[in-house]
């Protein structure tokens, strides 16, 4: 675990003082830390992924990346001037 934090640390102190930018796979794993924490088996295969903690990593990096993709169409839409469905339905009650 110290091998995975240690990196992520150094950047969050580069990022901080404006030699970094972190990247969207860093935000992802930084975000899987406590999902890993509580992980047991790590090293166990875990289907299409050689290991257990490979596999949550890039659910976490994933779901970080559509929920990012949603928020940018609806800000889209938005700009647009496109109201989402749920915000309509809000509205005629």
């Amino acid at each position: 675990m110290a091998a995975f934090l240690f990196p992520l640390a150094a950047k969050l102190l580069l990022q901080a003082e404006g030699h970094y930018t972190l990247t969207e796979d860093d935000e992802g794993r930084l975000h899987a830390i406590d999902r890993l924490l509580e992980l047991q088996g790590w090293g166990q295969p875990a289907g299409a992924y050689p290991t257990n903690w490979h596999r949550t990593v890039r659910d976490v990096i994933s779901e970080l990346a559509r929920a990012r993709a949603v928020r940018q169409a609806v800000e889209e839409l938005n700009r647009q001037g496109i109201v989402p469905p749920e915000a309509q339905d809000g509205e005629e009650s």
